[in-house]
């Protein structure tokens, strides 16, 4: 049941990020939905789970994003290899430690990508435009970012609460 409460999460953050903040994209810069998802499930639910996330995104967000195919799985794959093994090593607030590796997540991606530009586009200059674009979804990482981490914290321990009960009749004291 866990896992299918996943699943669905997981379908829901795609199709709001292959609808919704594509067609708002020529009006706000917002960065990659599926990045605090992934961040999630890397830091609080395990490499395993982590890894199993990443892979089932990446391969959803190639398939429907229309970027070159492998992208989004290779960016996530990042993901799961830098940031797997940190959260013993910094002694920060859950919540600091999720905005900090969302950030860099976002800038690991934007840069796979750039250079994926680079290399495919025939000729390739850094404008202002790519700059504000950088910054901007820099920016709303940042200020986003604990917001998204409250929506999953309680969202999913609710979920795993509701789970984790014992089926059968209720005793009271």
């Amino acid at each position: 049941m866990r896992y299918l409460i996943y699943f669905l999460t997981g379908i829901l953050l795609i199709s709001l990020q292959t609808t919704l903040v594509h067609a708002l994209a020529p009006f706000i810069f917002f960065y990659d939905l599926m990045i605090p998802f992934v961040v999630f499930f890397i830091l609080f639910r395990g490499g395993g789970e982590g890894l199993i996330a990443s892979v089932f995104v990446g391969c959803a967000m190639d398939t429907l994003s229309g970027a070159p195919f492998g992208v989004y799985v290779f960016s996530y794959l990042w993901l799961v290899l830098l940031f797997k093994n940190v959260k013993p090593y910094l002694q920060i607030s859950d919540s600091t430690l999720f905005q900090v590796v969302v950030v860099c997540g976002v800038f690991i991606e934007l840069t796979i990508f750039g250079v994926v530009y680079a290399l495919s586009a025939p000729s390739f200059y850094f404008s202002r435009s790519i700059i504000w674009m950088m910054f901007t979804q820099l920016f709303s990482a940042m200020i986003f970012g604990p917001f998204v981490f409250v929506l999953f914290q309680k969202g999913f321990g609710l979920m795993e609460n509701l789970i984790d009960e014992k089926p059968g009749p209720r005793r009271f004291s």
